[in-house]
């Protein structure tokens, strides 16, 4: 079988859409011909002429205008979608996603929570599927002790509007008089404007100091700082999965966000309990002062996380589970 996975320009930056994307391709490319190719934003989608077309949700317009001819499948690998957020369901661009959506053959999610929403938009069930991220094999391994002394906070996120940074640095200011430190990991360059922002709201801080911006790592090098941190925290506006929260949950830690999209099915009780109404800065910053002031709490969260993680497939599995979603929709769609 030939599959064409078509990619944004951004493709080989480190999103969690991206990583996705590079991980479920190698898997594919022991199973089946694959063919990556690279859509520049703004250009239209080069007619596909595999068995089956692989699209990112990035590309959704490029592809419902595409021609038709030789197209095979065509399947919307769906990252993020306006659809999915509560906020922008009647939004101009949720609009066009409906419109554009029905011209394709169907959907691989990466939640429950954004398959079930695109059901509830009147997709049929046979055509829209939910494939979990999977972990790095090493992320199963055992977990040294924390490290004493100041707690770290980390978020792993791409410095933009809706990942909510500047909201968690009003809250941390709130935290002030407790001892703390945060480690921001995440690409500073894919909205350099709102970058720059952030930037000049940290400089003005009274807790500039304690702060640490990381920049883009390495997602090889990723565990060292997860198993450096004493609590994961994710101030997200909206989050269709969210793989930094699962790698930090298989890395022992607690972890404090909203209750938003796709976050609530990967975490245990205990964490769901706490995790803040969407938006309720209030909430998260009295659950972080919580786990701050409580290191047993803090530490037994981190366990059950860990624990709760072992259901998480690895990167292969993953590949596995997309390869035979698509062999199952190709049919459906046949």
């Amino acid at each position: 079988m030939l599959i064409q996975a078509f990619l944004p320009d951004i493709h080989r930056r480190p999103t969690g859409g991206n990583l996705f994307n590079r991980r479920v391709l190698a898997y594919l490319d022991g199973v089946a011909r694959v063919e990556r190719r690279v859509v520049a934003d703004g250009e239209p989608l080069p007619e596909p002429r595999g068995e089956v077309a692989l699209i990112d949700s990035l590309l959704l317009a490029a592809a419902a205008g595409a021609p038709g001819g030789g197209a095979g499948t065509r399947l919307l690998v769906a990252h993020y979608l306006s659809l999915f957020e509560p906020g922008l369901r009647d939004s101009d661009q949720a609009r066009r996603e409906r419109r554009l959506l029905a011209r394709l053959d169907g959907v691989i999610t990466t939640s429950r929570y954004c398959r079930d929403a695109l059901v509830a938009e009147g997709l049929s069930p046979r055509r829209v599927g939910a494939v979990t991220p999977g972990l790095p094999a090493s992320f199963f391994a055992d977990v040294a002790a924390r490290p004493p002394g100041t707690p770290r906070l980390l978020t792993v996120a791409t410095v933009l509007e809706g990942k909510g940074l500047r909201s968690l640095l009003g809250v941390l200011e709130t935290l002030a008089e407790l001892d703390w430190t945060w480690e921001l990991a995440g690409d500073p360059d894919l909205d350099p404007g709102f970058s720059a922002r952030f930037r000049r709201r940290l400089a003005a801080s009274p807790v500039a100091g304690r702060v640490r911006l990381l920049g883009a790592v390495d997602p090889e090098r990723m565990a060292e700082f997860y198993d450096r941190a004493t609590i994961f925290v994710l101030p997200s506006r909206f989050e269709t999965c969210s793989i930094a929260t699962m790698e930090a949950m298989a890395r022992g830690l607690p972890v404090v966000a909203y209750r938003v999209g796709g976050i609530p099915e990967r975490v245990p009780a205990a964490t769901a309990e706490l995790l803040a109404p969407p938006g309720d800065g209030e909430r998260l910053g009295a659950v972080l002062r919580r786990l701050l002031t409580d290191r047993d709490e803090a530490a037994a969260l981190g366990i059950e996380n860990r624990r709760a993680s072992r259901a998480f497939p690895t990167w292969e599995a993953c590949g596995a589970a997309v390869w035979e979603l698509v062999r199952k929709l190709r049919g459906d769609a046949g």
